[in-house]
């Protein structure tokens, strides 16, 4: 049976080139998403027209419900080996000015919602005995950063991070569990080239990445039966600046 991969926030940027990546690889591809039902099939149709295979789950994942039931619908319609957690939220969030209201919606998606997918990730893994699984868990580089005006989302980024040690020991052996830390991949739709420029010039190594990083570091992590509770910087050297 063709392994599987349930991507969460996979129809647009980074997770929709993760999707499509990991579809030309083999895998059918489980996308998860919220609101942009255009958008979503257009995702699904484009790997399934490029010869690949993946199916829409709509879920909410600040909703415990949904998740569970999301996890029902693939146990239901086929199986799960690998969950790479990608669905986050940003925005500015300085800490002496972030509302209540804003700090629960970025630490139920970032990482709440990573916390309760993994769990039912391992229990649906679990459920076949012949089988090893693995998580991966996207951070970023600025969870090593302290940046003030994002202070609300790097501290939930963060925590990933060392929720991601703690899966790591939860789960072995049966599964392992990794994250990854992107840099300067992909620019905001907001943000302009100067910016841009300006930002990539501060990396260790002058430039920004490229999405192909982090489909290298997916890769590595895929193949590398021997590695776990580790977290990847995909950054250029930007958390060193």
């Amino acid at each position: 049976m063709t392994e599987s991969v349930l991507i969460t926030g996979s129809v647009r940027r980074l997770g929709k080139i993760i999707a499509c990546h990991l579809a030309d690889l083999g895998y059918h591809v489980w996308l998860q998403y919220l609101h942009d039902d255009m958008e979503a099939e257009n995702t699904c149709q484009q790997i399934n027209r490029a010869g690949g295979s993946a199916s829409l789950i709509k879920a909410d994942l600040q909703d415990t419900d949904e998740i569970i039931r999301m996890f029902d619908f693939i146990r239901e319609n086929g199986e799960l080996t690998t969950l790479i957690n990608n669905a986050a939220i940003f925005y500015r969030s300085n800490l002496a000015t972030l509302s209540v209201t804003d700090w629960d919606r970025l630490f139920d998606i970032n990482l709440r919602a990573v916390w309760l997918c993994s769990r039912e990730a391992a229990k649906l893994i679990g459920e076949n005995p012949t089988k090893s699984g693995l998580i991966i868990n996207m951070s970023d580089s600025g969870s090593y950063q302290y940046w003030r005006e994002y202070g609300g989302y790097t501290l939930s980024k963060a925590a990933v991070r060392d929720l991601t040690i703690l899966l790591a020991k939860t789960f072995a052996p049966k599964i392992r569990v990794n994250s990854i830390s992107p840099g300067l991949i992909l620019p905001e739709e907001s943000m302009d080239e100067k910016t841009w420029k300006h930002l990539s010039s501060e990396t260790l190594l002058k430039k920004s990445g490229e999405p192909e990083d982090i489909l290298n570091a997916v890769d590595y992590l895929m193949k590398s039966d021997y590695i776990t509770g580790i977290d990847i910087p995909v950054d250029g050297g930007y958390r060193w600046k």
